[in-house]
């Protein structure tokens, strides 16, 4: 297992690829077929289903990343800094750098991409993380909801994803992008070729612990 320390988690520094899952479930859903892809085409309630079976054979407690983990990784964490986390709508890139560089996605004018791509094929983000843009999008604890002036507001609906993947545009790899999915679709439970997911480990939050 790969992972890179935050202030109070651990996050994957990969989407988790399709030989882990198919170690710890058996089987393989993915459209993609390779052990280094992403492991996608698999719903909410399937990543919760591998996490639950993994912290039994890991003694670990695994989770979903809630979706200010998971914005606080991908624009780089500590490493970024506070005052670029407020003012870049991406990371900071370096000199003579772009985000083709960073992310599997489709810019304009460019042809189109696929299909997934190995994890771990571009560069990492500051912090160490591939793949937090493009390649898969990757779903989040959180239920959406609208974000008006900062604040969440109005009822719970579908679930977060997160990032992009190799379907999108530039605008919808940015980190701070937010689009929902619901948990059920007509023919059951929702999944996408081009959604996956990386799980956090985190301590329990108790009030006045």
């Amino acid at each position: 297992v790969h992972e890179v320390t935050l202030s109070d988690y651990y996050m994957g520094k990969y989407e988790v690829r399709q030989s882990e899952w198919e170690a710890v479930i058996g089987s393989n859903p993915s459209h993609f077929k390779g052990d280094d892809l992403p492991v996608e085409n698999v719903s909410w309630e399937d990543c919760h289903k591998f996490i639950q079976r993994l912290n039994a054979l890991t003694g670990l407690s695994f989770k979903l990343p809630t979706e200010a983990q998971w914005e606080y990784a991908a624009r780089g964490g500590h490493m970024a800094g506070s005052q670029q986390l407020l003012q870049e709508d991406f990371f900071a890139l370096p000199p003579g750098a772009n985000k083709e560089d960073y992310a599997v996605y489709r810019p304009e004018g460019s042809a189109r991409v696929e299909d997934t791509v190995n994890i771990g094929s571009r560069k990492p983000n500051p912090l160490g993380i591939y793949d937090t843009a493009g390649n898969a999008a990757e779903m989040v604890l959180d239920a959406f909801r609208f974000s008006l002036a900062g604040r969440l507001h109005g009822s719970a609906g579908g679930f977060v994803r997160k990032g992009g993947s190799f379907l999108s545009g530039e605008a919808e790899i940015l980190p701070g992008r937010r689009e929902e999915t619901p948990f059920f679709m007509a023919d059951g439970p929702a999944h996408a070729r081009d959604m996956g997911f990386r799980p956090v480990i985190s301590g329990i939050n108790t009030p006045g612990g």
